[in-house]
């Protein structure tokens, strides 16, 4: 994805603004050096890094950092400024490839794995946040799903998608077969909006360690049928006075009840 010079490096990054672009080139864009640091010490490095030439000494010590196999290259304000989508972040930003797929999934009775459908970005990069936060061991983002490494999903995800292992659609097919042969039950629960039971009675008869797969579907449409062949039991988060809550709220309060909430084992 390199490009010879400052002019074809900046026309790059340029064309990955749009999302289709980027995915077909199969390209990261992270903005602001707090991202990019998060990124780097987990291990991702950017082919090349962009800078204002008015950033401060700090930003350009976490660019350096990087160690972007393309060097770090400075820029006139003017011109690095409009290629940031979010631009009360500090002038820095770097292009470089995916972190590399995880190994296939391989699930066990104690597997806490998140199925994403979310289609907004920012739901998207809170969810994932929320995952890294409660000790998620994989997500699977579904076909139509919003791609984690949108550039504002991983600005909602303050960089957490380089945290946890990010399974593609092919993973869904890997975890139902495999369901059926674990030693004990890995329940499917299923967030809907309305006519879902609380975590606590979906909960109840497992024992207290056991791991769950929480499926967080499209804001609208919901989880897909095909969830229903799972057993799926579908979880609400009851309300007063609104209808119901954003995916990403939901998620949040869904993952806590499954991990922190739940009952210690005797």
């Amino acid at each position: 994805m390199s490009s010879n010079s400052v002019r074809g490096k900046l026309a790059l990054y340029r064309r990955c603004l749009n999302e289709g672009t980027r995915r077909k080139l199969k390209a990261v864009c992270v903005e602001g050096s707090r991202i990019l640091t998060h990124a780097v010490e987990r291990g991702w490095q950017p082919d090349f890094v962009l800078i204002s030439d008015q950033a401060s000494k700090a930003t350009l010590a976490a660019a350096k950092a990087a160690s972007p196999t393309d060097g770090v290259h400075s820029l006139p304000e003017h011109l690095l400024r409009p290629l940031m989508r979010i631009p009360r972040l500090d002038g820095v930003v770097a292009l470089g490839q995916p972190p590399p797929p995880p190994p296939q999934l391989a699930v066990a009775p104690t597997s806490r794995i998140v199925v994403l459908g979310a289609q907004d970005p920012t739901n998207t990069g809170s969810i994932v946040r929320c995952c890294s936060a409660f000790g998620v061991d994989a997500v699977l983002v579904e076909r139509d799903a919003c791609d984690v490494f949108n550039t504002l999903a991983m600005r909602s995800a303050a960089g957490a998608c380089f945290d946890l292992p990010v399974h593609p659609a092919d993973a869904v097919p890997q975890l139902m077969q495999q369901r059926p042969t674990l030693s004990q039950p890995l329940p499917v629960l299923c967030a809907v909006a309305h006519g879902g039971v609380a975590v606590e009675e979906a909960w109840r008869g497992l024992e207290a360690g056991a791991g769950f797969v929480l499926v967080l579907g499209h804001e609208t449409r919901g989880p897909g049928a095909h969830w229903a062949a799972q057993q799926a039991a579908a979880v609400t988060v009851p309300t007063a006075r609104v209808e119901s809550l954003n995916v990403a709220v939901a998620a949040g309060i869904l993952l806590y009840q499954l991990t922190r909430g739940r009952p210690p084992a005797a």
